[in-house]
């Protein structure tokens, strides 16, 4: 167990309009398998956002970018490395990721946490866990600032 405590807000970004966080829409907006753990957190808006205007741009969906601002209850999550993580989200397998999170559960752990780029991200191992607030569109990033290669991760 660790220390970090989740914040009241935390922020989600998507290329999606929804009003509650559905589990069979896991893996909606990006390809990537960490979407295996659930629906990512940011305690950073403005990180969040990025991730929902990436999502936009090279996701699924072709949506338009959202910001959700919501309350998640995670009393007992793992902590991830930054390079744990980092090999989740570039070199790992479904079954590695289903196996991990199978162990994380059955040793009581209710959520990952981990800190990418500066900025802590959250994961509750249960819809339920979470409480969804607002959701508002974002304007898409100038073109200038529109990053050219494929998303390595899923939207917080």
């Amino acid at each position: 167990m660790i220390a970090a405590r989740i914040p009241p807000i935390v922020f989600h970004g998507t290329s999606h309009a929804f009003d509650r966080f559905d589990p069979r829409q896991l893996g909606r907006s990006v390809r990537n398998p960490t979407t295996e753990f659930g629906f990512f957190f940011s305690e950073d808006a403005e990180d969040a956002a990025y991730w929902a205007r990436r999502a936009a741009r090279y996701g699924r969906s072709g949506g338009a970018p959202r910001l959700i601002t919501a309350e998640v209850r995670v009393d007992a999550p793992v902590l991830i490395s930054a390079p744990k993580f980092r090999f989740y989200l570039q070199r790992a397998r479904v079954s590695t990721i289903q196996r991990d999170l199978r162990a994380w559960r059955d040793a009581g752990h209710d959520g990952l946490t981990t800190v990418r780029d500066g900025v802590r991200w959250w994961a509750p191992f249960d819809a339920d866990a979470i409480r969804f607030l607002d959701s508002r569109p974002l304007d898409p990033p100038p073109a200038e600032e529109t990053p050219q290669e494929d998303p390595s991760g899923p939207a917080p």
